[in-house]
């Protein structure tokens, strides 16, 4: 993964950052509350990652004091620190007033490091996400999983030494929640090289200026595998140096390579979306991909045969597909939103995400939260595929296949109703639930109450 000409640049800034008159002061943080990865798991009096960054300092660049208690950051450390390395997990004990602190000595100058689980540290406060500018949904690429990332600005210290694209086996974050207005990307996922594609640009690495201070990301250095790689060790001690403000690297946001990238990725997930579907390992197969007027679906396979398609920045069913079809057939969209009883207007529910269970089935989440706070409406669909029956005798009639749609709702007592909007076709359902038809003669599904209602959807044509 290494690039002649970027380690050359590399080295050259790595030189220069050990022959400072100073050695950089790091103060590392490795509180973990909940799942505690490998390399920050106590050890001894210590943990791999320390042990592997005072390795690092032996060239004199830096000097490492460390901590698995996030309650040592204080204002007082602060003002002894350059360069603050956070590999922290869960809600920790760190309250309004010591972020406040933390944020005080970043805008003097301060320097943040945040490695891989960092981004889903301090939930509660909004502080954090603001800061790091992201926020995690889930991590589809898992540690086992091998991944292509493109470099996007080869003259950044902390990934100059890269190739523009390579390959590294790394457990890769999701994220609900990115702002491109305010960092700059230093790598990304290629989607047109990652097996599991997304129609969206996923960063890897970025930085961004904070007033006189510096922060950078990296989702890179979930194993102890990738700890021990001179590849991610220069990573880091690039990155060092240019928050500690001992090597030059750009942190204007590039919007126009984000567009271009976002672009690519959605190109690649279309291509695959028009190709012939591929044998499964197992049922259901759930994937990302983009689709004509559909830039974030969800493909949800419940057979070899039957593929559903949900359009999750609508909350609407969009397609259901068979393997034999030349076309998708269009059996949507079906919109899902709540009736209030006391409102003007409808109100959408918002697309929460989905679980796989098992080999079996699969599970969708919507949600529509109160205005003005309180418990929420919440929503999850359980989609199967039954198959027909055909029927050689003509006093038993063939029965068709269909769609069924199993809703389990909480929190709508005493709100109004969920509507799905259904297309023309033959329905019936069960539970809390009817079938309500307009005065246009278009069909829709009304669940009255918390609890379980059925859906039952002929696929004609199958």
């Amino acid at each position: 993964m290494r690039s002649t000409t970027g380690l050359a640049i590399a080295l050259a800034t790595l030189a220069a950052f050990a022959a400072a008159d100073e050695p950089v002061r790091v103060y590392a943080v490795t509180h973990s509350q909940g799942f505690i990865h490998d390399v920050v798991r106590p050890r001894n009096g210590g943990c791999d990652m320390v042990d592997i960054l005072r390795e690092m300092s032996r060239t004199g660049a830096f000097v490492v004091e460390a901590s698995a208690d996030i309650a040592t950051l204080t204002a007082q450390r602060l003002g002894a620190t350059d360069v603050v390395v956070f590999y922290t997990s869960g809600d920790l004990p760190f309250g309004a007033e010591a972020f406040a602190a933390l944020d005080a000595w970043i805008k003097r100058g301060g320097g943040v490091l945040a490695i891989h689980s960092a981004v889903d540290s301090l939930t509660s406060l909004p502080g954090w996400r603001d800061l790091l500018g992201a926020r995690l949904d889930g991590h589809p690429w898992d540690a086992e999983t091998t991944v292509a990332i493109r470099v996007w600005d080869r003259a950044h210290p902390a990934v100059a030494h890269w190739e523009e694209v390579f390959e590294i086996t790394e457990e890769i974050y999701h994220y609900g929640y990115f702002d491109p207005r305010g960092a700059r990307i230093l790598a990304a996922l290629d989607m047109e090289r990652t097996a599991l594609k997304f129609p969206e640009c996923i960063p890897v690495a970025w930085c961004k200026d904070i007033e006189k201070g510096r922060l950078l990301f990296t989702v890179l250095g979930h194993g102890t595998r990738t700890w021990h790689t001179q590849s991610f060790r220069t990573h880091l001690a690039g990155a060092i140096a240019w928050l500690a403000r001992r090597a030059q690297g750009d942190a204007t946001p590039d919007l126009t390579r984000w567009e271009s990238e976002l672009g690519r990725a959605r190109n690649a997930c279309l291509a695959i979306a028009t190709s012939p579907p591929t044998r499964r390992a197992r049922d259901p197969w759930v994937r990302r991909s983009a689709r004509p007027g559909i830039p974030r679906a969800l493909e949800v396979s419940l057979t070899e045969a039957v593929t559903l398609v949900y359009d999750t920045e609508r909350c609407a069913f969009a397609y259901a597909t068979t393997a034999e079809a030349k076309a998708p057939d269009r059996i949507g969209p079906l919109g899902i939103r709540l009736v209030p009883d006391r409102a003007e207007s409808d109100v959408e529910l918002a697309w929460v995400g989905h679980q796989v269970q098992g080999d079996d089935f699969v599970r969708l989440f919507y949600a529509q939260k109160r205005t003005g706070g309180g418990p929420a409406v919440e929503v999850a669909e359980t989609p199967w595929y039954v198959p027909g029956v055909a029927s050689d005798d003509t006093r038993t009639p063939a029965v068709p296949p269909r769609l069924e749609r199993r809703f389990v709702v909480k929190g709508l007592a005493r709100r109004g109703r969920l509507v799905v909007d259904l297309p023309p076709g033959a329905h019936r359902c069960e539970g809390r639930s009817l079938l309500e038809r307009d005065r246009r003669g278009r069909w829709s599904l009304a669940i009255v109450g918390d609890g379980e209602a059925v859906l039952y959807t002929d696929l004609p044509g199958r």
